[in-house]
């Protein structure tokens, strides 16, 4: 009897001390943002992308505007917590677009997140859904291996914040465009 009490105590102990241990590991443990060290006013890389719609746009396109660059993926919660509020903003200041970049594997499992977004039906100009399907807008040229990763860029085309992590996009304060 005193084995069986000494073997579940012991047994109790090493489960808490793991549970302590992995805490980190867990994605499903909503984290704080973090903000990332960027060069502030060092301009965007000029790189091309084609939107799930088919047309094709360069970032110097979309100057003018703040931009929004967020990478994500549908199997990523903290994206999936974020991802509406950031439609909403973009949607409810002509300021802003919406740049989301999926590092989704299957085109398929993204589409089927935005559909449940109603953001299939038709493209708009504040909000842009690109597939990065070989990782070279998100890996190779922002180096974004964590999701959600969001970079804040002003009207002239410069990064003035990198957001690792979701935030309350509401209520973010966001450069307005100069006039």
């Amino acid at each position: 009897m005193k084995i069986n009490f000494w073997l579940l105590l012991g047994a109790t102990i090493i489960g808490l001390g793991l549970g302590v241990l992995l805490q980190d590991f867990n994605p499903f443990i909503p984290k704080p943002p973090i903000k990332e060290d960027i060069q502030t006013g060092k301009t965007v890389p000029d790189f091309a992308f084609t939107d799930l719609f088919g047309k094709d746009y360069n970032i110097k396109d979309l100057r003018g505007k703040t931009v929004l660059l967020n990478f994500w993926a549908s199997w990523c919660p903290p994206c999936i917590i974020e991802f509406p509020d950031l439609v909403k903003r973009a949607r409810n200041d002509e300021n802003i677009v919406f740049l989301a970049v999926s590092t989704d594997y299957r085109v398929e499992n993204m589409e089927k997140f935005l559909a449940k977004q109603n953001l299939l039906k038709a493209p708009t100009e504040r909000i842009i859904l690109v597939h990065d399907t070989d990782k070279t807008i998100t890996q190779d040229l922002f180096q974004t291996y964590r999701l959600p990763e969001t970079i804040i860029i002003n009207d002239k085309g410069e990064m003035v914040e990198k957001i690792a992590g979701a935030i309350e996009w509401l209520d973010k304060e966001l450069p307005t465009p100069s006039r």
